[in-house]
């Protein structure tokens, strides 16, 4: 009977044993606060800190590779009190350098930094913030993937206010319920056609499915609903290159996934 006991305790500290958590990696140190943040650019995911030194208005944001590699390093000046999101390469223009959005807390202005700290937006408007009174928390997201391209939406103690974005929505920064939802296309890569396979919310009867291109421009446009759950888009007129397909109800992106095209 002992043997069988030791046999069962000594399975499970193997079991555990493959399972275990462990520390990869560290971030800052005890000189000065460090927040730990993730995001996606073209060249795959990255971390990014932001360092600060309430003492000053000297302000550090570092990106790092997934092998915890110092990627870049911005440095700007702000306010005691601000936010920083939507770290991007893509999104606020259509070079190849890092920018992010800046607002300060109380302040209401918004600001959207360039890598090497220069400044390539402002305005006295600030996005909203969590503690403002609304029920719909997710309606306060300030840039959003819609339909008509990407927007930035910012107010001030009068008027609301929405900006048309040059870039694309990463993934990783598109918040809605992507998971359950997907999106499966093939063949991939394509040259004459792709195949989508897509599911619907039991809620929703008519969805959108849009194809972008890599400057965020819409190049095909599909109406589905419940009836069906695949669509065949001929890709025939779409030059080579990697594009970007989308599913949308009621402007809320309920999936999005990449495809290549090879001629």
């Amino acid at each position: 009977m002992k043997k069988i006991i030791l046999s069962v305790v000594a399975g499970l500290a193997v079991s555990f044993s493959f399972g275990q958590i462990t520390l990869e990696h560290t971030y800052g140190d005890n000189a000065a606060p460090v927040q730990l943040f993730h995001t996606k650019l073209s060249t795959g995911y990255k971390y990014w800190t932001l360092q600060q030194d309430d003492n000053s208005d000297e302000r550090t944001l570092k990106v790092y590779n997934l092998d915890h590699s110092l990627y870049k390093e911005i440095n700007f000046q702000s306010y005691t009190y601000f936010k920083v999101g939507y770290v991007s390469d893509k999104l606020f223009d259509t070079d190849t350098g890092l920018e992010f959005m800046y607002y300060a807390n109380g302040g209401d202005s918004t600001a959207i930094i360039d890598e090497d700290g220069s400044v390539i937006f402002s305005a006295n408007q600030t996005a909203y913030r969590v503690d403002d009174y609304i029920a719909d928390q997710a309606s306060l997201d300030p840039v959003i993937a819609t339909p008509n391209g990407t927007k930035m939406i910012l107010k001030d103690n009068y008027k609301g206010y929405v900006y048309s974005l040059p870039g694309s929505l990463p993934t990783a920064l598109v918040t809605p319920n992507q998971d359950k939802y997907n999106i499966n296309l093939y063949p991939n890569p394509s040259s004459d056609y792709i195949k989508i396979n897509y599911s619907l919310p039991p809620d929703v009867k008519i969805a959108q499915v849009d194809v972008y291109d890599m400057n965020g421009k819409v190049v095909k446009t599909y109406k589905v609903d419940n009836t069906f759950n695949d669509i065949l888009i001929d890709t025939n007129a779409l030059s080579s290159g990697s594009y970007v397909c989308r599913i949308y109800s009621k402007s809320q992106v309920l999936s999005e996934t990449k495809f290549v095209v090879t001629k």
